[in-house]
């Protein structure tokens, strides 16, 4: 059943490159400082502020050039693993479904009459195969937009640490330090994308998010399209504890809607461009609820839900699911009881909380191994090494303390989330 933890999984993958990816991207720059500041392998740095400018533009160049090559480069295996997500979607979409189709069937003693065997979708109809790739390309073409923000990003911060570090070395900070605390600096920061208005995101939540709500959005829009071609004009809300709600009963308080029927309106349909298929495999059992079964009325699922906007249902990270909805057929969701659900909210948001610090330090750890391994002044690499015994403390202590707290209040800990990369 397509459920907020399959979802999870689908987009596992995708999550994994991209980690990969944000690590490849930050020790380039990393790079570009040492190759800036470090001279005949000892850590010089240049008086003179105009040839100072001089250099870090020569470098920032090539930085930037090196960053949009990389990325024309690595896009492409991003894209391979969110593509087979989708397929791997689709099937799961099918089958969900036929499962609903099939139940519906069996469950209705005059529809079974009517209509014999549950008609089966063997693949996605034609038009749904558009709906899946409208939905992949658009999550293809906006991360495409986002990681076009992401060199220039890069960019202003590497010239931002290296401005930083001359600076403090020529005003009495060791030279060492200096450099240290300018790849501190750039391994705290990591890779972003931009969205308009300013708002930085990690790469790897970009993608993760793109992907999962992509992935989603395809599922309601072919649900309802086949809810369409059946003549049904419910679908059913998952429920989940934990969703996230707000003091005001609005689509953005996901608490208030999940777990309940709603109501499929005309506008809805005519706005998703719906039309009934020439061969509609299932149009007897349309006929039957159009000729012998009334459907009752629920509340309309774009009013109440706020399907089809950013903080609505299956708006940006939105992990609740809709399926068919048939008469007669019960809601197998759980109805939260609203402070038990606020009570784990909070505690998913603090574990997010402290997995983003692990991936922070562990990304620094990294980092600070790769400018060792760069770095050939002794004193320099003598300087990275007392950072990393320092970062991997702080490590130990954060995953110490993240494992007491999933411990202690019942939590999975979810190792793809703590996943930063693949070292050597």
């Amino acid at each position: 059943m397509f459920t907020p933890e399959y979802l999870n999984e689908l987009v596992e993958s995708s999550h994994v490159v991209a980690s990969e990816f944000n690590m490849y991207l930050t020790n380039k720059v990393i790079d570009s400082i040492v190759n800036l500041f470090e001279s005949e392998g000892e850590i010089k740095i240049i008086p003179s502020n105009v040839q100072r400018l001089k250099l870090l533009n020569e470098q920032s160049g090539i930085l930037a050039s090196d960053i949009e090559k990389e990325i024309r480069k690595r896009l492409p295996g991003v894209e391979k693993k969110i593509r087979e997500a989708f397929l791997q979607a689709g099937y799961e979409i099918n089958e969900d479904i036929n499962k609903s189709v099939a139940d519906m069937v069996e469950s209705d003693k005059e529809l079974k009459d009517f209509v014999g065997k549950a008609p089966r979708l063997e693949n996605l109809t034609e038009s749904e195969k558009k709906l899946l790739d409208a939905a992949y390309k658009r999550t293809k073409g906006e991360i495409r937009n986002l990681t076009r923000t992401t060199a220039a990003d890069l960019n202003q911060q590497f010239n931002k640490s290296c401005d930083a570090a001359w600076w403090k070395a020529t005003h009495g900070v060791d030279r060492n330090t200096a450099i240290r605390e300018a790849v501190t600096e750039v391994s705290k920061y990591g890779t972003h994308v931009v969205y308009e208005g300013g708002r930085k995101m990690t790469v790897e939540a970009a993608v993760r998010m793109c992907v999962l709500t992509g992935i989603n959005q395809a599922n309601a829009e072919i649900t309802l399209t086949e809810c369409a071609n059946a003549g049904l004009r419910t679908v059913l809300v998952s429920s989940h504890i934990g969703a996230r709600y707000t003091d005001k009963e609005e689509p953005a308080n996901h608490q208030s809607w999940q777990g309940k029927i709603y109501s499929i309106s005309d506008s809805l349909l005519e706005k998703m461009g719906y039309k009934e298929p020439k061969k509609n495999i299932f149009g007897k059992i349309k006929d039957f609820f159009q000729r012998f079964k009334r459907q009752k009325k629920y509340p309309d699922l774009v009013e109440v839900t706020g399907y089809g906007t950013v903080t609505g249902l299956c708006g940006a990270n939105c992990r609740h699911t809709m399926h068919m909805h048939y008469p007669g057929n019960s809601n197998p969701y759980k109805d939260y009881d609203n402070e038990e659900n606020r009570q784990k909210y909070d505690l998913f948001q603090k574990q997010r909380a402290m997995e983003r610090r692990i991936r922070d330090a562990k990304k620094r750890m990294y980092n600070i191994k790769h400018s060792i391994k760069t770095l050939h002044d002794e004193n320099a690499i003598s300087a990275m090494k007392e950072e990393l015994s320092e970062v991997k403390a702080l490590f130990d202590r954060q995953f110490g303390e993240y494992e007491s707290f999933c411990k202690q209040n019942g939590l999975h800990i979810d190792q793809e989330r703590l996943y930063v990369g693949n070292q050597k």
